[in-house]
């Protein structure tokens, strides 16, 4: 294989690693490429944290939920806010108290449960908060039929 030749195929197959590592965060997965940026970061340990960061965006934590409400019961109440992909109970140690995950499929899914802060659901006064906004508050309260939204800082 001439000098030439060589260099191409190298220069190809470091074309290939960025295409797959470009791949991956764009939500694609890499087929086991391990691409190393000029600052130390492994591209791989970015996907990931992207991923992370998507999820979050797209997951509410409620508390203060009646001990007598199913996931059922949480699937249909939130279901008008858009497809859930996931629902889950939890411990929260800081406060000391049982919470509920919900992902859904979409981050303006999340933001519109968000808004459901304040309202009922079989007899308690429901605590919402958005897991991918920590520094903003998302929450509303009905004012009749209405559901009055505000975000703070």
């Amino acid at each position: 294989m001439s000098a030439t030749a060589a260099a191409q195929a190298q220069v190809a197959a470091q074309a290939q690693k960025v295409k797959e590592a470009a791949g991956a965060v764009a939500g694609k997965p890499a087929k086991n490429t391990t691409l190393t940026l000029t600052d130390g970061t492994d591209t791989n340990l970015l996907t990931k944290k992207l991923t992370d960061q998507s999820q979050d965006a797209r997951t509410v934590i409620v508390f203060n939920v009646s001990p007598k409400a199913s996931e059922d019961n949480l699937s249909a109440f939130f279901g008008y806010c858009g497809k859930l992909k996931d629902i889950r109970q939890q411990y929260d140690r800081a406060k000391d108290q049982f919470c509920w995950l919900i992902e859904f499929e979409r981050a303006e899914m999340a933001r519109t449960a968000c808004m459901l802060h304040g309202t009922t659901l079989l007899g308690t006064e429901l605590t919402i908060t958005s897991k991918g906004h920590s520094d903003r508050h998302y929450s509303g309260h009905r004012e009749g039929s209405q559901v009055v939204a505000s975000i703070r800082p």
